[in-house]
């Protein structure tokens, strides 16, 4: 079944993913955004020196006053941004043919996209 973004969705997604980079870049810190939504929660964080950059579902992570306390041990989709080694990206194959890959694929687009430019 194909699944489909409305332009909120995406926008919802761009938002996300923004607010996690910027506050990892700039203060070197771990942030997590949930898009309820989309029942996906997105985490970016700081890794010898490389960014990282997970999605989730939102239900089925434990969370309390809107930081995950558990996560599940197999995210959605996880993405490596390196200065050095560029950009590398995989995604959990459990999500194939359900909203969640067209989530997936809109972030990766997303984040793919902003390595190039940078």
């Amino acid at each position: 079944m194909n699944h489909t973004l409305t332009q909120n969705e995406e926008q919802l997604i761009i938002d996300a993913l923004k607010n996690c980079l910027r506050e990892t870049y700039t203060n070197m810190s771990e942030k997590f955004e949930t898009i309820h939504e989309l029942d996906t929660l997105v985490s970016s964080f700081m890794n010898d020196g490389t960014v990282m950059v997970v999605l989730y579902k939102a239900s089925d992570c434990v969370l309390m006053l809107g930081s995950p306390v558990e996560l599940p041990q197999y995210p959605m989709y996880t993405a490596q941004l390196d200065q050095r080694e560029g950009f590398k990206a995989g995604a959990n194959s459990e999500i194939q043919g359900t909203k969640y890959e067209a989530i997936v694929q809109f972030a990766h687009a997303c984040l793919e996209s902003s390595v190039k430019r940078g």
